[in-house]
């Protein structure tokens, strides 16, 4: 008797529960919607210090309407960085090739830049439980070229830092003399996300809107390299090719959560983990351009490779929202820094390195509006 009269006080408690969270569901929010945060119900969300009035016209119209749309738009002023895309080295002694000492070397990587993107997106709001539906589309497009040459006065020795590149023109009899070294690397990303989010009151100035749905992306990720080479039994130019097409698709949840300080303003805090099921097709070449005109190619290797790789993204910002024509619209605009880490992205083919070369790193501004009607 005692177990059944404890599972009936239980339900009992959870019934009163239940019935606590549906009335809070019912108390005005904070005016809150930035970037796929949603709080459903007619008139858009406001603090609590908007006028009754306008609260007894959202209920004349929730009972009307069972959905409201958004769309989003979005500037981005991202830096692209991937990890393994060092070219060139000094600082190595080729004492058995007559080369002069080792003295103290520097390493080189493409001289990264900061380029211009955009994302796109559009929703729907389902007004009787607080859900979204929401799909966002990131385009970027990042070069970065780096250039390095050695003065004529200069005793040291310009080396591929790759070993798979220095030990393939040693066995094809290339001294790795070189005067000149040049890179270029290309990133075009495109990336798709679909979210199904809630969003919930926590208090009057705190929203929450935690979300899942699937992540993917292609990518067309390459990276060239010419060295020019200052042996008179070797000399020439050599170019390389390391390129690198992907796709990926998979799962993705996360966070989103606006914080209001005053009416109309606050800060916003966003945080998603994807992992993409991913295809990698890798094409690496090599063509040696010697001083007496004659070309031949001295690599040319395909691969592909499939993994799993997880992918982290964050942001944080400060956002203006309010409410117009009696609630019926909503405008938002938002502006923050946003990071994001594609782990172990760089799969190239190397033969004394195996596994990742290394990670795609973004980050940089995103400032945009939102619309909801």
């Amino acid at each position: 008797m005692k177990w059944f009269t404890l599972i009936g006080s239980i339900a009992m408690l959870s019934v009163a529960y239940a019935d606590g969270v549906k009335d809070s569901k019912n108390r005005v929010a904070p005016a809150a919607a930035n970037k796929g945060n949603v709080v459903s119900q007619k008139p858009k969300t406001q603090l609590a210090s908007q006028s009754s009035k306008s609260q007894a016209a959202s209920a004349a119209t929730d009972e009307k309407d069972c959905c409201d749309f958004f769309f989003t738009a979005d500037y981005l002023f991202w830096t692209a960085r991937e990890q393994g895309l060092e070219y060139a080295t000094t600082g190595i002694a080729l004492t058995s090739l007559g080369g002069a000492p080792a003295e103290n070397g520097h390493l080189f990587s493409p001289d990264w830049k900061w380029s211009s993107g955009f994302k796109v997106g559009a929703g729907i709001t389902f007004n009787e439980r607080n859900w979204d539906l929401y799909l966002n589309y990131t385009w970027l497009h990042s070069n970065a070229s780096d250039t390095h040459t050695l003065q004529p006065y200069h005793s040291a020795t310009l080396f591929p830092y790759s070993a798979d590149n220095a030990i393939f023109y040693l066995l094809n009899g290339i001294t790795p003399d070189y005067s000149t070294a040049h890179s270029n690397w290309d990133l075009h990303l495109n990336v798709l996300d679909l979210e199904l989010g809630r969003t919930f009151l926590v208090s009057e100035f705190l929203v929450l809107r935690p979300h899942f749905g699937l992540k993917a992306s292609w990518q067309e990720d390459d990276f060239h390299h010419r060295y020019v080479s200052i042996a008179t039994s070797t000399g020439g130019t050599i170019s390389g090719k390391r390129d690198q097409d992907y796709w990926g698709l998979g799962l993705r949840a996360g966070v989103k959560s606006k914080w209001f300080f005053v009416k109309h303003w606050g800060a916003y805090g966003d945080l998603a983990i994807s992992a993409l099921w991913s295809h990698y097709d890798l094409h690496n070449t090599d063509t040696v351009v010697r001083t007496d005109g004659v070309t031949t190619p001295i690599m040319d290797m395909k691969e592909t490779v499939r993994s799993l790789q997880p992918v982290i993204e964050i942001a944080l910002g400060l956002l203006y929202e309010t409410d117009f024509n009696d609630g019926k619209y909503r405008f938002n605009i938002h502006a923050g820094w946003e990071m994001q880490s594609w782990i172990n992205q760089n799969q190239r083919i190397a033969l004394v390195q195996v596994g990742s070369k290394g990670d795609l790193s973004l980050q940089g501004l995103t400032a945009g509006l939102r619309f909801d009607f």
